[in-house]
């Protein structure tokens, strides 16, 4: 991916490798401090070859850095932005969601609810696109829909506004490969979508796949680990079975 990315135990950075996606001043071959993440309270990092994250578990703060496009989910018309944090939804950066109560299937009563409690569990950064995995389990999603990968259909080609995937139940993990991406369910179910070449997704067959799927052979194997690379995708069992 030309850059790699270190994380200490007192929230500090390390970078090396190519500055484009480093956002160092030069190409180092060795770990250096980004100081741009300084006193951020970074407790989580992610890479890929066009781009790196940083986020805080305890908040609804990703920051992210490289090479510029939808992919760093920046509202920037030109993409010219190489670093900042990720522009969530006004609901989600202010810690606030929106409930839907509907009575007798014609009146729509919105509550809004403070949510203190809501973080960030995890973030995948693929090629040229990011999920982040929030602590109530949704997921949202911002870059370039390339044969499905971001799993929000057929219709938006890319989108630098984080898009939560619709109609999923809670998530406890997830992994994004080039060109595809896979989901792990808190019940331990498997959903993957996108380039469905080299049966890469577990259905049985090499159709795409523009939204999560849920992975049938797997049903009764409760999954606790899952792993995308290049054109496979890997799950462990509770039993330890891959």
């Amino acid at each position: 991916s030309r850059h790699g990315l270190a994380l200490t135990l007192e929230c500090t950075v390390f970078g090396w490798g190519a500055k484009q996606l480093t956002n160092l001043p030069a190409d180092v071959n060795a770990p250096k401090i980004l100081p741009f993440l300084n006193n951020l309270g970074v407790t989580g990092i992610s890479c890929s070859n066009t781009h790196s994250a940083a986020w805080h578990s305890a908040h609804v703060d990703v920051y992210t850095w490289g090479m510029p496009g939808p992919w760093l989910g920046f509202e920037d018309k030109n993409q010219q932005k190489v670093f900042g944090r990720v522009d969530f939804h006004p609901s989600v950066q202010g810690l606030f969601f929106l409930s839907f109560h509907y009575y007798l299937s014609i009146t729509i009563v919105f509550f809004l609810t403070e949510d203190k409690n809501l973080g960030v569990s995890k973030v995948e950064c693929g090629t040229q696109y990011t999920l982040i995995l929030l602590t109530d389990g949704l997921i949202c999603t911002s870059g370039v829909n390339e044969h499905g990968r971001m799993g929000i259909g057929q219709d938006i080609p890319e989108t630098a506004k984080p898009m939560f995937l619709e109609n999923m139940p809670a998530m406890a993990d997830m992994s994004a490969g080039p060109f595809h991406a896979a989901l792990l369910s808190r019940q331990g179910e498997v959903f993957t979508f996108g380039v469905g070449a080299d049966y890469r997704l577990g259905h049985g067959n090499e159709e795409t796949q523009w939204i999560p799927k849920q992975v049938e052979i797997l049903k009764d194997d409760p999954i606790v680990r899952i792993e995308c690379v290049e054109d496979r995708t890997f799950a462990i069992t509770k039993l330890g079975l891959l």
